[in-house]
């Protein structure tokens, strides 16, 4: 590795606890401090690396530092950094299969190895009769758009069935139909949830609707408000079709009331309920958390962000995306459909699940208890690659859920520390 005055990133990493975490540089420092076009000619490394140290260096948060307080953690480690140079290495555009088998297969088979690690329902398995399995995908806020379009294209094609089967001829009386179904749909999500269901909302072109919670039930969600929330949208004429339920909610760390919220779903069996984990999901890979996913295997997809605790790198943000067997072929079926982009979305496969993997047998040698110990360190930003799983909604098909158990301990709100 090219070396400079003892400057490497194993250096930067050794010197971090001496580094001011937040920078002092005005806005708009850079441009003075670079040419105005890129240059017509290569540079040698090493006067890129003393651009990178006088001018970019200034510049930067110190993310990794261990007196960083804001945000959420995102810590990375080493064998997470090792896999992302491989990642970058192969560079595989990895759309389908054919583009790159490794990728594909490597990307499910670990995707499926968090399922079992979190101890979620069997049907989230791409192994699964189901059709569950899972993607990865760029972050929780991008899982979150991703299912909610699936679930309003499913909403439509459950609702309007007035097409042949090639998905050709339609009548215009068939179209006013739909788009008058369209207009009626609506996305709900707690006071607490993450605003990028609310920005998903927006990017669906659906209406959305927040259900209030209150600290008597620890800012949760749960059946009673959720139920009273769905009789006054239908009151209104509206449709719900999509419901973001949050283990971990960014704020107070609350954890909506999943069994409560299954029950409430048996009397709205066409909404699509989407489980928010980003924050707090990792805490499922101790068996004292496990039973906070009773009725999840009445819930149609999940996520959780890898480097929040689990020591990925930022970069190698996954999250995975399967709605259910018959749903993949409705949504495949027509050369029109809105979801042939969508699938091939589904289908993809990436070589950023290469650092996954490595971190993932390198953590596996550490007690995943004493990594939750390091919260001080670690849990200040619970980590991000997004992992997202559908479960079929046939409880049949699903072991019975683990008894309850006592919930997370409530994470401390972290402020960003000012500038100066």
């Amino acid at each position: 590795m090219p070396r400079l005055r003892d400057h490497t990133v194993i250096d930067y990493f050794s010197a971090l606890d001496s580094k001011r975490v937040v920078s002092d540089v005005p806005p708009g420092y850079l441009r003075p401090l670079l040419p105005s076009a890129p240059p017509d000619e290569g540079e040698k490394w090493e006067d890129i690396q003393k651009d990178i140290e006088a001018k970019i260096m200034p510049g930067l948060t110190h993310w990794q530092s261990p007196n960083f307080m804001a945000f959420f953690p995102a810590n990375a480690s080493y064998p997470s950094l090792l896999g992302e140079l491989y990642s970058a290495a192969f560079t595989a555009p990895a759309f389908n299969w054919l583009c790159s088998p490794a990728c594909t297969e490597l990307e499910t088979i670990v995707l499926d190895w968090l399922c079992n690690a979190f101890h979620l329902p069997a049907s989230y398995l791409s192994t699964s009769s189901t059709g569950g399995g899972g993607v990865i995908q760029g972050s929780a806020s991008e899982a979150i758009v991703t299912v909610m379009i699936a679930a309003r294209e499913r909403c439509v094609r459950e609702h309007v069935r007035a097409q042949d089967k090639n998905g050709l001829s339609r009548s215009r009386s068939e179209d006013e139909k739909e788009w008058r179904l369209r207009s009626k749909l609506v996305a709900l999500g707690s006071e607490m949830s993450h605003s990028s269901t609310q920005k998903a909302s927006m990017i669906a072109g659906v209406k959305y609707r927040s259900i209030p919670v209150s600290a008597a039930d620890e800012y949760a969600l749960t059946g009673r408000g959720l139920k009273k929330a769905l009789e006054n949208v239908t009151k209104e004429g509206l449709v719900p079709f999509y419901l973001t339920a949050t283990l971990g909610t960014t704020s107070t760390c609350a954890v909506d009331r999943f069994k409560e919220i299954a029950e409430v779903k048996k009397d709205y069996p066409n909404m699509w309920i989407h489980v928010d984990a980003a924050y707090a999901g990792a805490a499922l890979l101790l068996e004292e958390y496990q039973g906070l996913t009773e009725g999840l295997e009445m819930f149609d997809s999940f996520d959780v962000n890898m480097h929040k605790w689990l020591l990925t790198n930022f970069d190698a943000r996954y999250v995975v995306v399967l709605p259910s067997i018959s749903f993949l072929q409705t949504a495949n079926s027509t050369s029109r459909s809105p979801f042939v982009e969508y699938h091939v979305l589904l289908t993809h496969g990436h070589s950023s699940s290469i650092p996954i993997r490595c971190n993932l047998l390198a953590v596996a040698q550490a007690s995943v208890s004493a990594l939750l110990e390091l919260d001080s360190i670690i849990s200040r930003s619970l980590l991000t690659s997004s992992f997202l799983v559908a479960a079929s909604s046939s409880p049949a098909a699903n072991p019975s859920p683990p008894p309850s158990r006592s919930p997370p301990p409530t994470s401390k709100t972290t402020t960003a520390p000012p500038a100066t």
